[in-house]
């Protein structure tokens, strides 16, 4: 998480686009010296190393599925400020360099780490490339996807119905791996 902070601020930060209000109560923020609760408006944040990862990690008042929506929007923003500096800039690539080994372990050098740079920036990040209810998942909870129709009609409003999951639908986890084959091929 530091790696992603210290990258973000390298860069000078990020600039992303929120469809909707993400507010967060159970994240608590501390800014200017005072705690709050986690709140950005719908609209185009441009964000800071902190703010970007409080940005990726708050789950709580949204699904999954929405973080990692989120979390692609800043990987491509990411992406973007990169590009924007190219070769120009050579001391911040380097510097990004020199942060990403001091925090990931990785046995590749900082040349090879460049080659591939070089190799692969023209990829692009698909945000529309997402597991979701929208195409080979269903959502649940887990102590209901065991239950059958009849069963689940005669509880109450007291029975706990577990954690929120998703499940493959039709039972197929083939169909999950379809799904991903399609995306990379």
């Amino acid at each position: 998480m530091y790696a992603f902070i210290d990258v973000i601020n390298i860069l000078g930060g990020i600039e992303i686009e929120l469809e909707e209000d993400l507010i967060d109560p159970t994240y608590r923020v501390k800014e200017d010296g005072r705690w709050s609760t986690m709140y950005y408006p719908k609209g185009i944040h441009r964000l800071k190393g902190l703010e970007a990862l409080r940005i990726a990690r708050s789950r709580h008042t949204s699904s999954d599925l929405d973080r990692a929506e989120r979390q692609q929007k800043i990987l491509t923003a990411v992406k973007k400020r990169i590009e924007e500096l190219g070769l120009a800039n050579i001391g911040k690539l380097y510097k990004l360099i020199q942060t990403l080994l001091k925090y990931v372990d990785t046995n590749f050098t900082p040349f090879e780490l460049v080659q591939f740079y070089n190799e692969f920036n023209n990829t692009r990040v698909d945000i529309s490339n997402v597991l979701s209810t929208e195409n080979v998942l269903y959502q649940t909870y887990s102590n209901l996807y065991l239950l059958n129709e009849e069963q689940q009609a005669t509880m109450d409003d007291s029975f706990d119905k577990g954690a929120w999951i998703l499940l493959p639908k039709n039972q197929d986890w083939n169909l999950i791996r379809w799904y991903i084959r399609e995306i990379i091929n």
